[in-house]
C-alpha cells in the first residue's frame, strides 16, 4: 500500500442546499473510508453519510493474530513519499513504525541463489557481484518514477480534478501513461536490464507484492511494486487497518452491513437497493443525492452492482488477482550465533513454468 490506493466513482455533485446532502458510499475499504472522512471535512454537518459494507471494514487492510502477536495480512507497507496516506495517518492521530526489515533469500525451486546479510554493506557487495550495476540502476529508475508521482500533489492542492485515471496519470507525466502499455519485464529489458536480474530479484518482488510475474504486470504498476521493496517504508503501529476504522469513526457515517444490489439514477437522485438477490423480501431502497462507489466492479466480482438509468453503460475492464497469505508457526532450531546469521528471515520463491503447490492438499502436521 505504497501509493494512493483508492479510485471512487462520483456519480453526482449537488449544488448548495438548505437541507443536508444525503450521500451513500459503497465499500468499506480504504477508498470508501477515506471518502467518507473527506466528505465530512468538506460538508461539515451539512452531510448525512451512510456507508455500505457487507463484510468487515478494512478491505485489503487486515491483520491476523497468532500467539498474541498481530501480523499484517493485506497491504502491509506504506511508502513515506505517499503524502496522501502519510497526512491521513497523522490527521487520524495514529503512529507509524519502520517497516519490518531483516534478511532474505531467493529460492529458484531447487536452491537458494541469493541470500542477503544482516550488514547492508555486505548485501550491497553480494548484489553487485551477482547482478552487476542493475540494482543501482533500478534504484535510480525508481527514484525518477517517484519524482514524477510527486507532481500529483501540487495538482491536487490547486483543486484539479480528472474524469479518468488516464487523464490523472497524464497530468503527472505523459511518460507514465506509456508505461501502462508495456509489461514490466519487457520495459526493463528495453531499458538494458539483464535477464537474470529480472527473472530472479525483480520476479521475487512482484510475486511477493502482487502474486504475479513481471510479464503479467504493466510497467507502471510493476515499478510502483518495486518501490515497495525499498528502504523508505513504514506502517501503522498496531496495524494498517486502523486507518479505515478510525476514518469511518471520525466521519460520523452510519455503517450499514448490507449488500448493494443496484444503483439507479432517476434524473434527480440515486436509488440504492440493498438486500440479497435470492431473498426478494430482504430488499430495501433508499434515495441519495450523491453515490460514491469504492468497491471492485469488474466482471469477475460476484458482488458487483447493477447500474440502472445511466445515460451510457459503465465499463469496468480487467479482473482482480486474488492473493493468499499463509502464516506458519514453528519453533526455531537451536544453532550457533554464526550459523543463525546465514539463515534468511524470509525466502522468496520463483516458480518456473510449473504451478505452485496447492496448499489445500498439503496435510496439516503439528509443528
Amino acid at each position: 500500500m505504497y501509493h494512493c490506493h483508492w479510485i471512487a466513482l462520483i456519480l453526482s455533485v449537488v449544488a448548495a442546499r438548505v437541507a443536508a446532502v444525503k450521500i451513500g458510499i459503497v465499500g468499506g475499504g480504504i477508498g470508501g473510508a477515506s471518502t467518507a472522512l473527506y466528505i465530512r471535512r468538506l460538508f461539515g454537518d451539512d452531510a448525512d453519510i451512510e456507508l455500505f459494507e457487507m463484510g468487515r471494514l478494512g478491505g485489503r487492510l487486515a491483520v491476523e493474530e497468532l500467539d498474541g502477536h498481530r501480523y499484517e495480512a493485506g497491504g502491509s507497507v506504506i511508502h513515506t513519499k505517499n503524502r496522501c496516506m502519510m497526512e491521513l495517518i497523522e490527521s487520524l492521530g495514529l503512529q507509524t513504525k519502520p517497516a519490518m526489515g531483516g534478511t532474505f533469500g531467493l529460492w529458484n525451486g531447487r536452491e537458494l541463489v541469493f541470500t542477503s546479510s544482516a550488514w547492508s554493506a555486505i548485501t550491497s557487495a553480494k548484489l553487485l557481484w551477482r547482478y552487476g550495476s542493475d540494482v543501482f540502476r533500478l534504484r535510480r529508475l525508481l527514484s525518477a518514477t517517484l519524482a514524477k508521482f510527486d507532481g500529483i500533489y501540487s495538482l491536487l492542492d490547486s483543486g484539479a480534478a480528472y474524469d479518468t485515471v488516464e487523464d490523472l496519470i497524464m497530468a503527472m507525466d505523459p511518460s507514465l501513461v506509456k508505461l501502462t502499455g508495456l509489461p514490466l519485464s519487457q520495459y526493463l529489458k528495453l531499458s538494458g536490464f539483464q535477464e537474470g536480474f529480472i527473472s530472479e530479484l525483480v520476479t521475487a518482488v512482484t510475486l511477493n507484492n502482487y502474486g504475479q510475474r513481471p510479464d503479467r504486470l504493466h510497467a507502471l504498476v510493476g515499478l510502483v511494486g518495486l518501490a515497495g521493496a525499498g528502504d523508505e517504508l513504514t506502517s501503522v503501529l498496531g496495524g494498517n487497518y486502523q486507518v479505515v476504522e478510525r476514518a469511518v469513526q471520525q466521519s460520523g457515517a452510519t455503517l450499514r452491513s448490507e449488500r448493494v444490489l443496484a444503483v439507479e439514477f432517476t434524473g434527480e437522485s440515486f436509488l440504492v437497493t440493498t438486500g440479497w438477490a435470492a431473498e426478494p423480501d430482504s430488499r430495501q431502497t433508499r434515495s441519495y443525492d450523491i453515490v460514491v462507489v469504492a468497491a471492485p466492479q469488474t466482471e469477475d466480482q460476484p458482488s458487483r452492482v447493477e447500474w440502472l438509468g445511466l445515460p451510457a453503460p459503465l465499463q469496468f475492464p480487467g479482473t482482480y488477482h486474488q492473493l493468499s497469505v499463509t502464516f506458519v508457526e514453528a519453533q526455531a532450531m537451536e544453532m550457533s550465533a554464526l550459523a543463525a546469521r546465514n539463515v534468511a528471515n524470509m525466502a522468496y520463491t520463483r516458480w518456473y513454468n510449473r504451478s505452485p503447490p496447492d496448499l489445500r492438499k498439503i496435510e496439516h502436521t503439528e509443528l
